[in-house]
């Protein structure tokens, strides 16, 4: 099983540390529940929950088989909010709806309402700490922004309707106010992690899905000029050796061979692609460009000193010349291809121009120029090209450090 990230064991820490507590109170909760049916016949030292056979005073049944029902129902209602939330549907940091929130904290508070004013003795007190419980659930059920005023809010509910019921035990009254902030404002620190996780979620998610769309591109464009490229020569040299193949054999023959060989540097190209592993040398593209551009009886003149070049600039200018004298075959009827280096105080620029002659055509870029213009940018420079009456020009511009 893969590690899990830090965030992420974090946050389940959180969740089953919360579960563990849950589950306590609904021990204590069901606890209170036991006491009534214990009350009226044992004596149970259990502090606050404590029973004891009351002085000539026996609780109606109906009232202790109404305690227990309302107990069950909030200790259900309580522990499916902290399912939901923790570790059901609501776990992926999804928020519940507005009707579900307030479905939840109405029914709470009307049973724990219900559990006050059953008519017991005063000895029947002790459910008074129901209302921690809805304390709780206002606070889980608010967003991070809200949860201080969930606790404010729901203490403010639980302390009237406690205090209709035992205005007169002021201090067991203030003991159960006290201990609602308390467990409201510790659980503000739940709610509030559970925020920041949720949000990292999400930035983390996002992150994820920009690089997988960033490595798409980077693979689209590797591709297209790799594959590209090297398929035009393939083209030209099946063309070459279509023509020669009645008069040259032997040339056929040696024509058939780059055919292969090129076939072979292609698929490695291709599985050097995929890997990220694709660099060009200014100078190796040259070469490659004067061949290719040479079989098709284009002339190619070079004004360029490839010395000094940073590695990033050299396999940014390859590229350049890859795409440049793919366009001239493609989309060109030129005869001569003029590549030029120019060094001045601000950078260096790249220039490919050919003698194709005008066109009325607009240049449209497409998968090529694109990704010659990201590659650009990722260095700093900018990429231009036009038409003019000579032919087309293609120029890459980049700065110097």
């Amino acid at each position: 099983m893969a590690k899990r990230k830090e965030s992420d064991k974090l946050w389940w820490d959180f969740r089953y540390n919360w579960m563990f507590i849950s589950g306590f109170m609904v021990v204590v909760l069901l606890l209170g529940a036991v006491t009534t049916w214990t009350n009226n016949l044992y004596y149970i030292p259990l502090g606050p929950l404590e029973t004891g056979i009351a002085e000539s005073i026996r609780q109606p049944l109906w009232a202790q088989i109404a305690a227990t029902v309302l107990a069950l129902e909030i200790a259900f209602i309580y522990l499916t909010v902290i399912y939901n939330f923790y570790i059901g549907k609501w776990s992926g940091f999804a928020s519940p709806t507005s009707r579900e929130v307030w479905g939840y904290r109405c029914v709470l508070l009307l049973l724990a309402t219900l559990l006050i004013f059953v008519p017991y003795e005063n000895y029947f007190t002790r459910w008074q700490f129901v209302f921690v419980y809805v304390v709780i659930v206002w606070t889980i059920t608010s967003k991070p922004k809200s949860s201080f005023s969930a606790v404010v809010i729901s203490t403010g509910i639980s302390a009237i309707l406690l205090y209709a019921r035992y205005h007169d035990g002021i201090g067991e009254f203030f003991t159960i106010i006290i201990s609602a902030l308390a467990f409201g404002y510790f659980t503000t620190g739940y709610v509030i992690n559970r925020g920041v996780f949720s949000e990292l979620t999400r930035e983390r998610a996002l992150v994820r899905d920009q690089a997988i769309t960033e490595e798409r591109f980077r693979l689209a464009r590797d591709l297209h000029d790799t594959v590209g490229h090297s398929m035009t020569q393939i083209t030209l040299k099946a063309q070459l050796a279509r023509k020669v193949l009645a008069r040259e054999p032997e040339r056929t023959a040696d024509e058939l061979a780059e055919i292969e060989q090129l076939s072979r540097a292609l698929s490695a190209e291709i599985r050097r692609s995929i890997a990220g592993d694709v660099a060009p040398t200014l100078a190796s593209e040259l070469d490659r460009a004067a061949e290719l551009l040479g079989a098709a009886d284009i002339t190619v003149r070079q004004e360029i000193d490839t010395s000094a070049l940073l590695e990033q600039l050299d396999a940014l200018f390859g590229w350049v010349v890859r795409e440049g004298a793919m366009n001239i075959l493609k989309h060109g009827s030129a005869s001569l291809c003029e590549i030029t280096l120019t060094r001045k105080a601000d950078g260096l620029t790249l220039t490919i121009r050919d003698n194709g002659g005008p066109s009325s055509a607009e240049v449209i870029p497409g998968q090529g120029l694109t990704g010659l213009r990201q590659r650009a940018e990722e260095c700093g420079g900018s990429l231009h090209w036009q038409r003019t009456d000579a032919g087309f020009a293609l120029e890459v511009r980049v700065p110097t450090v």
